[in-house]
C-alpha cells in the first residue's frame, strides 16, 4: 500500500505546485509529536491527509480517463 501511494504521490506532485502552507502543516505535525501531544498530532495529521485527499480528489491528474 506504501509503495502505490509513494509512486501516486511521486508522479502527482511532478505536475503540480505543492501549496505553500505544507511545510508548516508538517512543522506542527513534528512539534506536536516531539511534544508527545498525541491528540494535537493526531489532529494534524488528519487534518493534514484530509486536505491533501481533497486537492488530490479535485486534481484533473486523478480524473477518470486523465493522464494519471
Amino acid at each position: 500500500l506504501y509503495d502505490q501511494f509513494d509512486r501516486y504521490r511521486r508522479l502527482y506532485l511532478a505536475r503540480v505546485s505543492v501549496p505553500p502552507n505544507v511545510q508548516a502543516e508538517h512543522e506542527r505535525i513534528l512539534k506536536a509529536t516531539l511534544a508527545r501531544d498525541a491528540d494535537a498530532a493526531c489532529d494534524a495529521l488528519a487534518s493534514h491527509i484530509d486536505r491533501t485527499f481533497e486537492i488530490a480528489r479535485n486534481s484533473p491528474f486523478f480524473a477518470e480517463g486523465g493522464d494519471g
